[in-house]
């Protein structure tokens, strides 16, 4: 499914976007946190869900050191997250201390963490992809260094059970179909087609929304179906 972002100064204006954007059709949402106080944090999840009781998604952008992390998700626990992403800084490749540390959050917290990929440091096996600290595992392809990349993250996730989400950072067009192109030739490695398990896509501009609908799966919108450059089987 497709995520909506939440961005607004004020808790009542930002119920108010919630509301919208799901009687926009919108199933999931997703928040950004970490940069102010936790509690503050906590009144802003709270308002949304007063008025939405779909997926909803967290984003630290890595605020936290690992006390922090642990606080803030034991503040978080009761909101029902779909996961919360990056609640550490992404470690590099090689930083075992710091692979640590999502496993210790991992194992101390009932919400589900994402990790935000970038190639260098996440197709490794000194990672939280393959310490298994992480039930998400989010791409992007220009993080990614291109499809190729993304889908031997793909593989790798889901050799160990880990669940990936395609988005893009902001993107043209072009960028945005090679991103759902590179999701759906993602589903061949998974033999998925349910939306609650496998690959999915999460926040997207137009042309994904255009494509696949808010509430629609990948499986609908397959790579020959689809204007844009062919990612296709031989990606895959």
């Amino acid at each position: 499914m497709v995520a909506a972002l939440l961005a607004q100064p004020t808790l009542e204006a930002l119920a108010e976007q919630s509301h919208r954007r799901a009687a926009e059709g919108y199933r999931c949402m997703k928040i950004k946190v970490g940069a102010n106080t936790t509690s503050g944090d906590v009144e802003r999840i709270a308002a949304v869900r007063t008025v939405f009781d779909g997926s909803l998604r967290l984003d630290a952008n890595g605020a936290w050191n690992l006390q922090q992390a642990e606080a803030a998700c034991a503040e978080f626990e009761g909101f029902d997250i779909q996961y919360i992403e990056d609640p550490l800084p992404a470690p590099h490749a090689g930083n075992a201390d710091a692979v640590r540390q999502w496993q210790k959050l991992a194992a101390g917290t009932g919400i589900p963490l994402a990790l935000d990929a970038g190639s260098e440091r996440s197709a490794t096996r000194d990672s939280p992809i393959s310490a298994s600290a992480i039930s998400y595992v989010i791409l992007k392809l220009a993080r990614t260094g291109g499809p190729s990349p993304a889908l031997d993250i793909v593989r790798l996730s889901h050799s160990s059970g880990i669940r990936c989400i395609f988005t893009d950072s902001v993107e043209t067009g072009v960028g945005q179909r090679a991103t759902l192109h590179c999701a759906a030739a993602a589903r061949a490695i998974v033999d998925d087609r349910d939306s609650n398990a496998g690959c999915d896509v999460g926040l997207a501009g137009p042309v994904m929304i255009e494509s696949i609908g808010k509430t629609g799966l990948l499986a609908q919108a397959p790579c020959a179906n689809l204007a844009g450059p062919e990612i296709g089987r031989a990606h895959v």
